[in-house]
């Protein structure tokens, strides 16, 4: 913003006041302007984010759902491999293990710090948002171990003659995915309290 100078000399005090108070007032009224402008574009990012949360939020709820069944039927399908006197070979052929491993999403979290939005939000929505993204991060951890182990099992399934060496590999295999089951059941208990949190989105 420029302020430019009267054009004339100024003649008496009643000129200079009033040539005060209209660079006064157009200095008021930019600033105004530019403030509202700022809020618009707050009000805007804030909009955006919510939305993107809010996909977030709904992604997660129905993969949680169908993840917790998939958890409980794997859990189940390794219990009967290690229970299997036939071999766990031969159980897992009769029941293939099939985790679902849905992968859930937390990338409205990063857009809303990059774009600041974040920052014009109350502090509890805040809270439970990051509470979500948090939880998804720790799952997604456990998760990629856990699909690490399955794809070995299957790598050591698929052989045709394993020996014994490889079949106590495939056990500790299915003892490790138990363990992870476990784990990732737990934190899918507190997923679900975080996205329950988000019940209004």
């Amino acid at each position: 913003m420029e302020i430019h100078a009267p054009s004339h000399p100024l003649k008496s005090l009643k000129e200079f006041f009033g040539h005060i108070l209209v660079v006064t007032v157009g200095i008021l009224i930019a600033l105004w302007f530019e403030s509202t402008k700022e809020k618009f574009h707050e009000r805007q990012v804030v909009r955006e984010a919510r939305e993107n949360f809010r996909l977030d939020v709904q992604a997660n709820r129905q993969h949680l759902s169908k993840e917790k069944d998939s958890l409980a039927a794997v859990r189940r399908a390794i219990d009967l491999a290690l229970d299997d006197p036939a071999g766990i070979t031969a159980a897992t052929r009769k029941q293939p293990l099939t985790p679902g491993f849905y992968f859930f999403r937390s990338t409205s979290w990063d857009a809303a710090l990059s774009t600041g939005a974040l920052g014009h939000m109350p502090p509890t929505e805040v809270f439970n948002y990051a509470d979500m993204r948090e939880s998804v991060r720790s799952y997604s951890e456990i998760e990629n171990a856990a699909i690490k182990a399955f794809f070995e099992f299957r790598a050591l399934e698929a052989l045709k003659n394993p020996s014994p060496a490889e079949l106590e590999r495939q056990r500790e295999l299915l003892l490790l995915l138990r363990e992870y089951i476990g784990v990732l059941d737990h934190l899918a208990d507190e997923l679900q309290d975080a996205l329950d949190k988000l019940k209004s989105v």
